[in-house]
């Protein structure tokens, strides 16, 4: 599935529960806190895709926990609505993850949806986002490689259930199989918040 913009991107995230998309659902955050609050300040601002693309508003908090907000409009509606998701930024063997909660239910806390982030600013700052391969995790719940629930109805979820450090054990094996490098998403940053 190809993205037009970040917005787009997070708002296909926070639907995810409705099942519109495949999904790999974790009851914990990825990883470990990050040490170096430097690293979580870098994803601070507003970001786009390109000149005319929608924009998405990051806002670290403490303890690396986030909040992304933008705006959807609603043409039935006549009107923008906000939309919003709060999460955690960790680090595992020197990668960093954006480990997003689900947003339909603010009383649930274990149910993340997790993205690789890349920061770059050899280029202007620009982030790099890597979403989760279904496949992959569908094929290592069925392999017995990670305890999970496999769900097809209204839409194909794959619920880990594992220890923190069996699914930490497996995400440090071959990094790259278990991102979709094909929808990769390049977002630059075009503003700071005040």
């Amino acid at each position: 599935m190809l993205y037009r913009s970040f917005a787009s991107f997070l708002l296909v995230i926070m639907a995810l529960y409705l099942g519109a998309c495949s999904s790999v659902v974790f009851k914990q955050p990825v990883g470990n806190a990050v040490e170096d609050e430097e690293q979580v300040q870098k994803l601070a601002g507003v970001w786009s895709t390109g000149p005319s693309e929608e924009v998405i508003f990051v806002q670290p908090l403490e303890s690396g926990n986030i909040v992304i907000g933008g705006l959807s409009w609603k043409a039935d509606q006549k009107k923008f609505v906000v939309k919003q998701a709060t999460g955690v930024v960790t680090e595992l063997d020197g990668d960093y993850y954006i480990n997003l909660l689900d947003s339909e239910d603010p009383k649930v806390k274990d149910k993340y949806f997790v993205i690789r982030a890349k920061t770059s600013e050899s280029k202007g700052h620009h982030l790099v986002l890597f979403p989760l391969d279904y496949t992959t995790f569908k094929q290592a719940v069925e392999n017995g490689n990670l305890e999970g629930d496999i769900s097809s109805g209204g839409g194909n979820s794959v619920t880990l259930t594992g220890s923190k450090n069996q699914i930490d054990d497996f995400m440090k094996q071959q990094m790259n199989h278990k991102f979709d490098l094909d929808d990769t998403i390049v977002v630059e940053r075009v503003g700071e918040i005040d």
